[in-house]
């Protein structure tokens, strides 16, 4: 929970108070805040998942959302290479950016800004 709280603090300073930041402590509760954001009409910019979390994993979390929220950038935190998790190479596109853990800070930062950017047509 720690490091939930760490990171979500990091992401609040990146994006300041344009954005509302929502927690989901497992992908099951992840897809169901998702599901209710897109039925009140609030859109879901950016998706940021651990790669080990309670339930499934965060690349399988990132491609269900993907097919429900096909706009939103998705980025998967992790301390294993993307070469060695396994996925075939179509999943692997469908995730915008892999961030190494411990995240530096500034990955971090431009990683989520170049995702917002993406989202918003730059």
């Amino acid at each position: 929970m720690i490091i939930l709280s760490t990171l979500t603090q990091e992401i609040q300073q990146i994006v300041g108070r344009n954005f509302d930041i929502e927690i989901a402590e497992s992908g099951d509760e992840a897809i169901e805040l998702i599901l209710e954001f897109l039925e009140d009409g609030i859109r879901v910019p950016v998706v940021i998942s651990d790669f080990m979390m309670p339930g499934m994993n965060g690349d399988q979390l990132l491609l269900k959302i993907k097919k429900i929220s096909p706009n939103s950038i998705c980025i998967l935190l992790t301390g294993m290479d993307k070469c060695d998790l396994g996925l075939p190479p179509e999943d692997i596109d469908k995730i915008f950016e892999f961030v190494a853990k411990p995240w530096d800070h500034h990955v971090l930062d431009n990683t989520i800004k170049e995702a917002i950017n993406l989202y918003n047509g730059g």
